[in-house]
């Protein structure tokens, strides 16, 4: 079954991207992930089969941790065509067109050849948190997936956000380390 039935190749820049309305998430989320999604909803929030140019300028900040992947219809793989310039800063290597299963992306990489499998069987928004051990620290890893599609037929690229939270600070300016505060969830 198609993404978007009936959904035809869009001009460059523009997506069928699913409402946040059927996001499943806990009430309570790290205060970047409430504002990402209040964000999405004011900006991007409209029936699946609507077209909407991705403005990533609309997050405003935020948008410096936001990830947009894209899938190779040939290989069927996913790779970075936008690594979050603030989780670039954080490494010390950007890694725009790595793929997702890129060893340098450990311990960060979180399973995400197996959520994106998930992702493109359920075809909306997916929501989940990991524990990651690091030397010396345990962090909380909460991140958001956003499907999107640029021909309707299939899954082509995702939004990817995230926030950290944990006993030290990350290194992101936004500070989300050591975020330790929690927003109720937007709800509609």
């Amino acid at each position: 079954m198609p993404f978007v039935p009936k959904g035809i190749a869009l001009r460059r820049g523009e997506f069928y991207i699913p409402r946040l309305g059927y996001l499943e998430a806990p009430q309570r989320l790290p205060v970047p992930i409430s504002q990402f999604i209040a964000r999405f909803r004011e900006s991007f929030d409209q029936e699946i089969y609507v077209p909407k140019r991705l403005d990533l300028s609309a997050f405003r900040g935020l948008a410096e941790y936001i990830h947009i992947l894209v899938r190779i219809s040939e290989t069927n793989e996913w790779t970075f065509e936008r690594f979050a310039p603030a989780c670039a800063e954080c490494m010390g290597m950007d890694l725009t067109g790595a793929k997702i299963s890129d060893d340098r992306l450990a311990p960060f990489n979180l399973r995400l050849d197996e959520r994106f499998a998930h992702l493109a069987r359920q075809e909306i928004p997916l929501y989940g948190r990991i524990r990651v051990t690091m030397l010396h620290r345990i962090l909380t890893v909460h991140w958001l997936f956003v499907p999107m599609s640029n021909t309707g037929q299939i899954i082509t690229h995702c939004v990817l956000m995230s926030a950290f939270k944990g006993e030290e600070h990350h290194g992101h300016s936004q500070g989300t380390a050591n975020l330790g505060q929690y927003s109720e969830a937007v709800d509609d």
